[in-house]
């Protein structure tokens, strides 16, 4: 753990653009996000977090232009529901409202 001191200095520094992210999380995730690190030149996993959230949003953008990439972003989404079921992870009951698939784009 940091120094007291220092962590008040980064926070002070970074205090309207970053705050500090403690997530638990299963071991997979952490190998998986240690995995985006070294492939995509990442400088970590927090890194990685910001990439994955970057590569999320750029996706959901794609899906309101293209049908094939609003499909595979409601795939992606059904099989996450669908793993984290079959982990025994508990899903909130608002989850169940997210599943909501993404409009296509009209002809």
């Amino acid at each position: 753990m940091a120094d007291p001191i220092v962590q008040h200095r980064w926070r002070r520094k970074h205090r309207f653009v970053k705050r500090q992210l403690n997530v638990m999380a299963r071991t997979q995730t952490h190998a998986a996000l240690a995995q985006f690190a070294e492939r995509f030149c990442l400088r970590g996993k927090g890194e990685a977090v910001a990439f994955a959230c970057f590569v999320t949003r750029a996706l959901i953008q794609r899906a309101d232009y293209s049908p094939e990439a609003a499909q595979m972003l409601d795939d992606l989404a059904l099989g996450y529901h669908r793993d984290r079921s079959a982990l025994g992870l508990r899903a909130s009951v608002a989850s169940a409202q997210c599943l909501l698939p993404i409009p296509l784009p009209g002809p």
